[in-house]
């Protein structure tokens, strides 16, 4: 089943919300910031609502896990279970040592980025997410968008609509 978005007369406005680890090694870090590049040009050609940046570390014990980070998952493995899609193993929740202890616990460990897409308050898309064996990721939902409404240098761009559609591949 394709999610869709539509941004134009049906309602609702998109927005897309770039999470990222808090330190990421030099590599992953310029990858980020091209990401964050892409996705303003996109947001500026498509008068998207918004584009929002959160960070989020490497991974939470499920036990110290705050509310925010919990509902977040539990949102983003609503919408994958609702699409037929799997977050893992991008998303995860793995047996690890706490930090000074002896005993483990479960510690839920997150991308080193994520874009996820609304229309209104509705989930509409998780990148990275797969299904079956193909793997969907943030630059995967980036070339979507940007074959979809286009980009500044006109690439991908059907000139005129006043509507978008966004399919969560």
């Amino acid at each position: 089943m394709d999610e869709q978005i539509t941004l134009g007369d049906s309602g609702g406005s998109v927005r897309a919300v770039l999470y990222r680890r808090e330190q990421l090694p030099e590599p992953v870090a310029s990858r980020v910031t091209g990401i964050e590049h892409r996705l303003e040009a996109v947001r500026e050609e498509a008068e998207m609502e918004s584009v929002e940046y959160q960070t989020w570390c490497n991974r939470e014990s499920l036990e110290d896990c705050n509310d925010w980070l919990q509902d977040l998952y539990s949102e983003f493995s609503a919408w994958a279970t609702t699409t037929d899609r799997l977050l893992s193993p991008f998303f995860s929740i793995r047996r690890c040592y706490r930090p000074g202890k002896t005993e483990r616990t479960d510690w839920l460990v997150l991308p080193a980025v994520c874009l996820a897409l609304y229309k209104g308050e509705s989930l509409q898309a998780v990148y990275p997410h797969r299904k079956e064996s193909e793997h969907k990721t943030v630059e995967d939902g980036l070339n979507h968008l940007e074959k979809t409404v286009g980009t500044p240098t006109g690439v991908g761009h059907s000139s005129g609509p006043d509507e978008f559609v966004v399919n969560a591949d």
